[in-house]
Formats: structure tokens, C-alpha cells, sequence
């Protein structure tokens, strides 16, 4: 096992009842020895949400960032109160961190590039459709298991879940990194 550490941030209304990370951090808690491995934030609005990623202490210690939300279709990550979107994160906050997200329909190319652009995450994974809490949270507890206990690299351990859960989750999941989003990023430069 390494040492690599995951933030999960509950992005999902406390009155819509069972949330996706709230059930990742219970399967990840079951399946690993020590939960010092990941940390759990409830997230009660847009302002608490971009206030603590300003914070970069608050985020130094985490290889993987996860957030438990509801996508918006104005390509946002929806908080209790508001919707965050990519240019709004502090420049360069996620340097080199996967970015885990299991909001509805964020996995695509504009998305993820603005994202990858504005805070110089390594990669970005997420559904490209809609997908239901507990499917989201089985494909992310395969994902992680895969990266800490497996020391998988995140593009591996994508590519083994896709093939494993084919067919059987939806969401259509799907891997960002700089090079797939290069269009999206030389038209952002350019503006």
C-alpha cells in the first residue's frame, strides 16, 4: 500500500438524503485499514467550498480530490448554494491531482479542459451522463481501491474500471488529462 490520499468534498444537499460520498467514504473506510487515508468535508455552499480550496494547506496532503455533486447544465459543480464553475477554482489550487467527479454529464472535453486549464490538475475523471449515486460510488471505490491499495497509476486504474464495469454501471465515465483537452486549452490561451 502507498501513501496517496484522497479528499472527498459532499458537494450534495444534506435534505436530498443518501449522498454518493458519504457512501464512498463508508465503502473506502470498510475496505481500508486506516482512514487516514482519506478525509471527508460536507460542503454547505459555493462560498464554503471555494474558500476552502483557496486555503492550499488545506489541500497539499491529497493526491486525489472528489467531488460528490450534482452536475448543472451550464457545466458547473452544483453546492448547496450555488454553482461552482472551472475559471472560479484559484489558479493552479489542484497542481498535479486527479480530479474525481460524480456530478451528472461533467465528463466532457469542454468541461474538463477549462478545469484542467484553470487550476493545473494532472487529470480529471468523470461521468459524461447521467449516473445514480450508487453507481458512482461503486465505480469510485473500484477506482481507489486500484490506485491505493493496488498502486495503480490513475489512467490504469480508469481504463480497468471502464472495461470491468461496461454494461453494468452507467455514467459512461471518462479520463481527462492535458493532452485530450489540448483544443479546449489553446481556444482558452487564444481568448
Amino acid at each position: 500500500m502507498n501513501d496517496k490520499k484522497v479528499l472527498i468534498l459532499e458537494c450534495i444537499p444534506k435534505n436530498q438524503g443518501m449522498k454518493e460520498g458519504q457512501v464512498l467514504k463508508e465503502l473506502l473506510r470498510m475496505i481500508f485499514d486506516s482512514s487516514s487515508l482519506f478525509c471527508f468535508k460536507e460542503i454547505k455552499s459555493k462560498n464554503n467550498l471555494l474558500g476552502y480550496i483557496r486555503n492550499k494547506k488545506d489541500l497539499d496532503e491529497y493526491d486525489f480530490i472528489h467531488f460528490s455533486a450534482h452536475g448543472s447544465d451550464e457545466m458547473g459543480i452544483e453546492t448547496p448554494n450555488g454553482v461552482v464553475y472551472p475559471y472560479e477554482f484559484r489558479q493552479g489550487c489542484f497542481d498535479g491531482k486527479t480530479i474525481t467527479i460524480s456530478a451528472c454529464s461533467l465528463g466532457n472535453e469542454i468541461f474538463a479542459g477549462y478545469l484542467i486549464h484553470q487550476t493545473d490538475a494532472s487529470n480529471v475523471i468523470a461521468p459524461s451522463k447521467e449516473v445514480e449515486f450508487s453507481s458512482a460510488a461503486v465505480w469510485y471505490v473500484n477506482f481507489y481501491y486500484l490506485v491505493l491499495r493496488r498502486n495503480r497509476r490513475s489512467e490504469t486504474a480508469y481504463e480497468t474500471c471502464k472495461y470491468n464495469f461496461k454494461g453494468i454501471l452507467g455514467g459512461n465515465f471518462q479520463f481527462f488529462d492535458e493532452k485530450r483537452v489540448q483544443n479546449v486549452i489553446n481556444y482558452i490561451e487564444m481568448d
